[in-house]
């Protein structure tokens, strides 16, 4: 008799299933790894103060992780854990929370040639307010592995490097506390960045869908080696050139509706303080309304960035040239 682990979905037999003298629905051996993992990232989660923090600057991150890495040996390990001292920084939203982290692990990434994956959404303190913590993976670790489409495209080469990167926002403090670690330093990913000519040739042609463009560059460029994610990503890239006014995105909302007038598109209501922000427009359709039979409204919640709830009207119209 086998049951299904609930964990790696494999069917074990039952005395797989025993750890430690208990038996459990996830199997002995997932319940092991689990356990290690658990051991690395406690031994890396220890107070600061047993450790010597080196302090340097934002500015200075990238070099200083070259430094430390350049002349270590292949195969061997490294760990670093250093303080970045921050000031003038407010942290409005967990969205900042994020843009902050990526920063860092973008600079770090600069200075040791590796890519940064973020493996969990933050982990807020409960204890202290404006306190999280991120957790990244080394991209070419075994851990990240995961089941990929059949394609002639080179895959990356992989190790058992465990290489993580913990990183520690602490606003009130104005410190950020980062965590490197890697078993085995091994060689850089592949670079599978989009040529130039390519991003170009899509710029050049937004009136294309995703799909569409594919299939013109195909016919003018080797596409062997670029995905159809890489395509999507600068197809959208360069289209929020239309729109996108400003990183904030009630402020790029605005100034978009503002600039919209002339096409027929009319800022209706706004309503913006520390507590509600609200904004209502209408489009040139509303203004063909008489020949509107029947209205019905819908809402979407929680699933645009900055989380907030849309309400939008869905029309049944008289079949009529609109002008």
């Amino acid at each position: 008799m086998t049951k299904e682990c609930t964990s790696c979905s494999r069917h074990r037999p039952l005395e797989a299933f025993v750890y430690e003298g208990k038996t459990y629905k996830t199997c002995a051996e997932c319940l092991t790894k689990k356990a290690k993992k658990r051991a690395v990232k406690n031994s890396m989660l220890r107070d600061d103060t047993q450790n010597n923090v080196e302090s340097i600057s934002l500015k200075d991150l990238s070099e200083y992780v070259t430094e430390s890495i350049k002349n270590l040996e292949p195969n061997t390990g490294l760990f670093l854990m250093m303080q970045v001292e921050i000031t003038d920084i407010s942290i409005m939203d967990d969205q900042s929370f994020k843009m902050l982290a990526n920063m860092i692990a973008h600079n770090i990434e600069e200075g040791d040639g590796y890519t940064w994956t973020i493996k969990t959404a933050l982990r807020l303190s409960t204890c202290h307010e404006n306190v999280s913590t991120f957790y990244f993976g080394c991209s070419q670790s075994y851990e990240l592995a995961r089941d990929c489409k059949e394609s002639n495209r080179q895959r990356m080469n992989r190790f058992d490097c465990h290489g993580k990167l913990i990183i520690k926002i602490d606003i009130p403090a104005s410190k950020v506390i980062i965590k490197l670690k890697h078993d085995i330093i091994h060689e850089m990913p592949v670079n599978v960045t989009t040529p130039m000519e390519i991003k170009q040739a899509i710029m050049e042609n937004l009136n294309l869908d995703p799909t569409q463009l594919r299939t013109y560059l195909r016919d003018r460029f080797d596409i062997s080696k670029i995905t159809m994610q890489q395509i999507h990503y600068w197809w959208s890239f360069f289209t929020q050139n239309f729109y996108k006014s400003d990183e904030n995105h009630i402020i790029s909302t605005h100034n978009f509706l503002i600039s919209s007038r002339a096409n027929g598109c009319e800022l209706c209501y706004e309503l913006i303080n520390s507590q509600i922000i609200a904004i209502g427009f209408t489009t040139p359709l509303f203004k063909n309304k008489q020949l509107v039979t029947e209205v019905h409204c819908d809402a979407t919640y929680k699933t645009a960035k900055g989380r907030f709830e849309l309400y939008g009207l869905s029309v049944i119209m008289k079949a009529q040239d609109i002008h």
